[in-house]
């Protein structure tokens, strides 16, 4: 029997953005707010494709389509945005950082690796892709006054917003679920095309 891996890409982010964006998660942290769950900072990340539970012997197949998009990517530049609530303000489920500006060469990268993988049996998302970088979760039993607290207390303390950095990279990341929230371990790792190189 196959073994299935829980599975996405994920842009790498610098640590300086790393650093900034834990500063806000452990504020939120330490309100202790029941029923909002920060995001520890070992699994802050921008997820590029979500893949799902894949076959651990379609893993070689993926890491060769997912590479022959990266490696022809032109590396480009992401501005971070302002805090974004998924799906909205009036049903929080999740406080995220959102992107701003030029976002064609990220929205390219994805539609490109859903092709190229598509292939494969790993099914293309119908909703748009929104690049975002998850801070913290809502339960289904978080009261409005506690959602209104942990969205104002984010809003306060996130100052990234006129931060950009530059994509270099992605990485296949394998998502193990445990009690204590999910474990990433990176699989592979794919570098874009650095045209100051050519």
């Amino acid at each position: 029997m196959n073994e299935a891996i829980r599975a996405f890409l994920a842009i790498d982010l610098p640590a300086s953005l790393q650093s900034t964006l834990t500063e806000v998660t452990g504020q939120l942290r330490h309100q202790n707010l029941q029923s909002i769950r920060p995001v520890s900072s070992n699994s802050l990340h921008l997820t590029l494709k979500f893949m799902g539970n894949v076959p651990a012997n379609k893993i070689p197949e993926i890491i060769k389509a997912v590479s022959g998009v990266i490696r022809l990517t032109a590396s480009f530049d992401l501005k971070i945005g302002p805090i974004v609530i998924f799906p909205n303000e009036r049903f929080p489920r999740t406080i995220s950082v959102g992107f701003k500006g030029n976002l064609s060469p990220i929205i390219d990268m994805h539609r490109r690796v859903g092709t190229n993988i598509a292939c494969l049996g790993i099914i293309k998302e119908r909703r748009p892709f929104i690049p975002h970088i998850t801070l913290a979760r809502m339960r289904g039993d978080a009261s409005s006054n506690v959602c209104r607290s942990a969205i104002r207390l984010v809003n306060q303390y996130w100052t990234g917003s006129d931060f950009d950095f530059r994509v270099n990279s992605v990485s296949l990341i394998k998502s193990t679920l445990s009690s204590n929230g999910a474990i990433y371990d990176a699989i592979a790792n794919f570098e874009t095309k650095d045209m100051n190189r050519i």
